[in-house]
This record gives C-alpha cells, structure tokens and sequence, in this order.
C-alpha cells in the first residue's frame, strides 16, 4: 500500500508542460448500459492516469476503476492510447436477502481521442473486461468517451 501511495505521488509530481490540454472530464458511454463519469490527468510524457466511477443502468452496481493510458502520438493527450485499469465492482442482490459481493476485475482497452480546440473531446474505444474472482470469462466493452479538456 505505502509503495502504490509513493509511486502515485512520483508519478502525480512529474508532471510536465508538452500540450495546452492537461486534464479531461468526460461522460462514458459503454455497452452493456453502463454510464458514469471519468477524469484523466496527463502526467510524464505520453502517460496519464485515469479515475473512473460507473453504474450500471445508472442504478446498482457501483464500479470504481483506476488505469493508465500510453498514447502513442507525438501530442501526448490525444491520438491512439492503450489502456490498463484495476476496478473494483460492488454488487448489492436485492432478491437474496440483500447480498453483497465485491468483484475485482481488469480493463484492457484501445482507444482514440480527439481533443478539438475549444476543448471538446471525443473518445471511442474497444476493450475486454476480465473478472478476477474466480477467473471467470472475459467479454468485450465498446464505447465512446464525451466530454470537456483544458
């Protein structure tokens, strides 16, 4: 825990000046009829980090995810990424008794972002969505990502 804490930090402090656009808020429109929001903060180079809170049908479960994406252009906050997410899904079972259950999963995702001078962004992306309890089978995600950087 004191290691991820650290590596965040150093991660958070070398942030550096390469493009006028630093940060993005955005909207994610996923199927299977999740939604949610995201915030991406460009750090060192090409990297940035990515929180995201999601629902599903806007109701319950909960999603709660980190990740990096490496873009691939010269800009470094738009043009093609790869991405990488740790998530967290909390399940809550009304017809068993209330039942809660928690499933850790990963995201993996390729993506392009247009990022246009008044700051709207446009991202779509395809992914596979891998459960981690129980190895349970992967499925694929496509989506677009709709909001605002500066």
């Amino acid at each position: 825990m004191l290691l991820s804490s650290l590596l965040i930090f150093w991660v958070l402090g070398a942030l550096e000046e390469t493009s006028n656009f630093k940060y993005t808020v955005s909207i994610p429109i996923v199927y299977p009829f999740h939604g949610g929001v995201n915030f991406e903060m460009r750090v060192k180079n090409n990297f940035s980090l990515s929180f995201e809170l999601n629902n599903y049908l806007f109701i319950i479960p909960w999603k709660l995810e980190l990740g990096i994406r490496e873009y691939l252009g010269k800009d470094g906050f738009d043009g093609i990424y790869f991405y990488q997410g740790l998530g967290m899904q909390f399940f809550y079972f009304f017809y068993d008794e209330g039942t809660r259950k928690i499933i850790p999963n990963l995201t993996f995702s390729v993506g392009y972002k247009f990022v246009f001078d008044s700051g709207f962004t446009l991202g779509p992306f395809l992914g596979i969505f891998v459960p981690i309890i129980n190895f349970s089978i992967p499925f694929p995600v496509i989506g677009l990502y709709i909001g605002y950087s500066w």
